[in-house]
């Protein structure tokens, strides 16, 4: 193939581009090897191939206008305050929900802006980000039985253990805080529903004590069958 002129070289590129859009200045090999063109518009010179100029320009000014296109594609579609409220409005359909509190939000992840909402029925307060508030399974955890209101979860376990396990940081029925036992003096971390579900004690020092020596299931199983062996 017959190689091509810096005339021809820049005639196609006149063609392409413009008059003097994109000067050739260095020394014109092939083109796909790299040599380097001047931009008109950005003033700069450019490292690059024949065929990525002709083909695409000078990448600085192609970056420009992607920017400038993102920008004008976004322009008027800013999240704002007000159309977040107008949101919550549209999803709030059946009144469950009270809007308390729009704030710019410190982590984007969940969306710019964070919410305080407040349920109707249980009086249940939260905040989160307005992308997982808008979410189809959004729901009030208090009215769905996964978080226990303190009063109750303190007569559920008062009741179970006669007052020997007692809250003192709550953080939820399902999640770890910390708790007291009474008979040990002990604090523990561990969530109310995993204390209460426990058979022989409600703290992990209970529950040792009750699995060891006499009150062992084995040693309480062999007495069990010496027993139905020789009384009955």
């Amino acid at each position: 193939m017959k190689k091509k002129t810096v005339e021809e070289i820049q005639k196609e590129l006149d063609v392409k581009w413009g008059k003097d859009y994109y000067r050739l200045v260095g020394e014109y090999i092939n083109s796909k090897t790299l040599t380097t063109f001047y931009c008109s518009k950005c003033k700069k010179e450019i490292i690059s191939n024949f065929y990525q100029i002709k083909t695409r320009g000078c990448p600085e000014c192609g970056r420009k206008r992607r920017s400038e296109k993102t920008l004008s594609m976004n322009k008027g579609k800013a999240l704002t305050k007000e159309k977040v409220k107008e949101k919550f409005e549209k999803w709030n359909v059946d009144n469950k929900w009270e809007l308390l509190n729009i704030s710019e939000s410190e982590n984007k992840n969940n969306g710019p802006f964070d919410l305080t909402v407040k349920c109707k029925e249980c009086g249940f307060i939260t905040t989160q980000g307005n992308q997982c508030i808008f979410k189809k399974n959004f729901y009030c955890k208090y009215c769905n039985g996964r978080h226990i209101p303190l009063q109750e979860a303190r007569k559920r376990l008062e009741e179970k253990y006669n007052r020997n396990i007692k809250i003192i940081k709550y953080n939820g029925w399902t999640t770890k805080g910390t708790l007291k036992c009474e008979k040990h003096s002990k604090e523990f971390i561990c969530s109310p529903k995993c204390s209460f579900s426990q058979v022989s004690g409600g703290c992990e020092y209970c529950d040792s004590e009750n699995k060891s020596g006499e009150n062992n299931w084995a040693w309480q199983r062999g007495k069990t069958i010496v027993f139905n062996y020789f009384c009955i």
